[in-house]
């Protein structure tokens, strides 16, 4: 299950994340969500960072699948479906 922690802004990179550790006398760069150890890092967030910025101003995030749910069975479900499905997804499913 994830988290959300309102009122948290992305980093500008993953140097300047709270989570990034960096031991200078190993040379050793990891993150502490992940406790992944980063190789070659470049200055970009690294694909297995699981950081990810909600759009900005964006709406209520509400469960489309479950509302699709309520209207099963319902002559109205063939025309909200479609337009439930267009939207982008602002958290992908667990």
């Amino acid at each position: 299950m994830s988290v959300i922690i309102k009122g948290m802004k992305m980093p500008e990179k993953c140097t300047a994340c709270g989570y990034f550790y960096y031991e200078p006398l190993l040379g050793i760069q990891r993150c502490k969500l992940t406790n992944l150890f980063i190789e070659g890092y470049s200055g970009d967030f690294p694909k297995s960072c699981p950081l990810v910025e909600l759009p900005e101003h964006h709406g209520r995030l509400i469960d489309a699948d479950e509302m699709k749910n309520l209207w099963t069975g319902c002559s109205i479900n063939g025309s909200i479906s479609p337009l439930l499905d267009a939207r982008p997804t602002v958290i992908e499913a667990e």
